[in-house]
């Protein structure tokens, strides 16, 4: 079994600590090194997995930001191996997942789509998504908050971070020709995404899926830093996940 792990990045102007995520080049550089610090040391629960960046392009991105992108390019790490690519931002991270699977859908099992200011803090985080999808009824496995969730026309995920199949990927391609994301020309800027959230995760409940979190509650999918993050504040009021259990995320610096 062969797994993958989709990151997008953006070295530009972000929302900053209101919502507890980079501000800028330097600050995404700084939580990139550590998410990719951990996929380097931690055991995500599965053997072979290999890190693909997706780096959407910024006018912002220094000197230093490229040289480290280049570095990784084609570097060995202990479950595989890490790829960059860079591309035009146009659909944000959803555009970036879509890209990624272009150029890889045969080669993987399972995908792990995860937005670069995430960083997974929970081990065997990929061993646990990957059992959940014992349940023949499962499309996409979300990782963070699910919106609208009794509305199936507007449900998706946040950030479209989650995970699918290669078999239920292939099947959206089939019918929307690529992973979906919103493709109009005017999102260009880091967070112009428009529709692409709900275009990315409602067309499982289209094709007769289920969209979910994880049953097993062994590690709770939201960060151990919540309350500084306005989404995930409302989402705890909404769930009240027991803060007791391990986290799978923080999130930013």
């Amino acid at each position: 079994m062969k797994t993958c792990k989709i990151y997008c990045t953006y070295f530009g102007t972000r929302r900053g600590i209101a919502s507890a995520s980079p501000a800028n080049a330097d600050e995404t550089l700084s939580v990139l090194k550590l998410n990719i610090n951990n996929d380097i040391i931690m055991n995500s629960g599965v053997e072979n997995m290999d890190v693909i960046i997706i780096n959407n392009q910024s006018n912002e991105i220094t000197n230093e930001c490229e040289e480290y992108l280049k570095s990784l390019n084609n570097k060995k790490i202990p479950s595989g191996k890490i790829m960059v690519f860079n591309r035009e931002n146009k659909g944000g991270s959803l555009g970036a997942y879509s890209y990624a699977f272009d150029l890889f859908e045969n080669d993987y099992d399972f995908w792990f789509f995860c937005e670069d200011d995430l960083i997974t803090i929970y081990p065997r985080y990929y061993e646990i998504a990957i059992n959940e999808f014992s349940d023949e009824k499962l499309g996409f496995l979300a990782l963070t908050s699910i919106n609208f969730e009794n509305n199936l026309n507007r449900k998706h995920v946040s950030g479209g971070v989650g995970v699918s199949t290669k078999e239920i990927l292939k099947k959206v391609k089939k019918k929307f020709g690529k992973l979906p994301y919103d493709e109009r020309n005017n999102l260009i800027n880091y967070a112009g995404v428009g529709q692409s959230e709900t275009l990315f995760t409602n067309c499982y409940l289209g094709l007769g899926y289920e969209v979910r979190i994880p049953l097993n509650d062994e590690v709770i999918p939201i960060a151990d830093n919540w309350e500084a993050f306005p989404p995930q504040r409302v989402w705890q009021e909404k769930i009240k996940f027991d803060t007791n259990k391990k986290f799978l995320w923080h999130i930013g610096l």
